[in-house]
């Protein structure tokens, strides 16, 4: 599947690649040591180009593509990367994000994870709340449209949104189950769980 001349090294050896994630025109290796990115039109054209060794990515499975771009968290907060910048966009959250690093840094980065949802333009970042958390206890929602936050109050263990139903599919942290998004476009979509009683 991968060809030995097909191999291109990527900044500094002793760095891990956490995630590789394309866009349109490019290919971006998101490292330890910073982000990189491929672009060329074939192995013979490729070439790699330290993009910003500023920042670094914190947490591996928070990183998604959405509308041809790539939203993480980094040690600058959550931000957004295209083609020609990378921008942070978790100021009007940052004294939670910052909370969120003062909790454990290892459990907080394992546990965090990222949803992109395309067709309802949001980012959905997952993360714990406190150090005694086993799984996603909260999540910040991002609107591409409106460029806003807001908080859901839910455990999760991991999340993904279907793609040929168009729903958010996630674990639930509490159960050995998963959830399923409403999406009648009624007034059931903003109804909590419901329990036999």
């Amino acid at each position: 599947a991968v060809p030995l001349l097909n191999f291109t090294k990527v900044g500094s050896a002793d760095a891990a690649i956490l995630r590789i994630i394309p866009l349109r025109d490019s290919l971006f290796v998101l490292k330890e040591d910073g982000v990189f990115r491929l672009t060329g039109e074939n192995p013979a054209s490729f070439r790699v180009d330290l993009y910003d060794s500023t920042c670094q990515i914190l947490s591996a499975e928070s990183a998604v593509s959405l509308n041809n771009l790539i939203f993480m968290l980094s040690k600058y907060g959550i931000v957004m990367l295209s083609d020609t910048k990378i921008e942070v966009i978790s100021r009007p959250i940052e004294d939670k994000i910052l909370d969120l690093f003062n909790v454990d840094a290892d459990k907080a980065k394992l546990l965090s994870f990222g949803i992109a949802y395309e067709s309802d333009r949001k980012y959905i970042f997952s993360c714990v709340t406190g150090n005694d958390d086993q799984y996603a206890t909260q999540a910040y929602v991002y609107n591409t449209f409106t460029t806003t936050w807001t908080r859901w109050v839910h455990s999760q263990t991991c999340g993904l949104v279907h793609p040929k139903f168009d729903l958010i599919y996630t674990g639930s942290g509490i159960t050995n189950t998963f959830d399923v998004e409403r999406k009648s476009r009624s007034y059931t979509d903003y109804t909590d769980s419901s329990f036999l009683v």
